[in-house]
């Protein structure tokens, strides 16, 4: 009855770990977060992905971002990490050698919190496709990304240079 009454006690107080993709409202950006919806501050929280995690901005491995590669040191009750993971148009359009980039990554977090020593592990599935409706109702218009925001102002960066060399002589 003890061992119960300590295990009831426990599921009341202790830290629960939630990993999701955020996609606000009319806006196209995508946004991994961690969030502690317990009552208790989460220690040691880390964050696994399979298969690993990618984006279509991969030029340094998303995986090495300290949120991943490090884990969260303590998420307190009801605080939130969000950071920035990709542009869905980007994201669904984005193909290389080994193909298109995953929809759905299985992933483990582990911590630990509460009234129990041991880790805590908990398993979700992240799927992206549930997001392709929007991406597909939105992708009717010309597609406008922080991809082609890039190449705009490098076009701009250039042409003004050339301005510029051309006033100077």
């Amino acid at each position: 009855m003890l061992e119960e009454l300590k295990e009831s006690r426990d599921q009341e107080i202790a830290p629960y770990v939630i990993v999701y993709f955020d996609l606000p409202y009319a806006n196209p950006y995508i946004h991994l977060v961690a969030k502690n919806l317990g009552k208790s501050v989460a220690k040691n929280v880390k964050i696994k992905f399979q298969p690993e995690i990618k984006n279509s901005l991969d030029k340094e491995k998303f995986s090495n971002i300290p949120l991943i590669k490090n884990g969260i040191s303590s998420l307190c009750p009801g605080q939130e990490i969000r950071t920035f993971f990709d542009d869905i148009n980007g994201y669904f359009d984005y193909e290389d050698s080994n193909g298109k980039l995953p929809t759905e990554y299985t992933v483990t977090v582990t911590y630990t919190g509460g009234l129990k020593t041991e880790t805590r592990k908990m398993y979700y599935t992240l799927d992206l496709s549930s997001h392709k409706t929007y991406y597909i109702t939105k992708s009717k218009k010309p597609k406008k990304g922080i991809h082609e925001l890039v190449n705009t102002v490098e076009n701009i960066s250039k042409q003004i240079e050339n301005i510029t060399n051309k006033l100077g002589k």
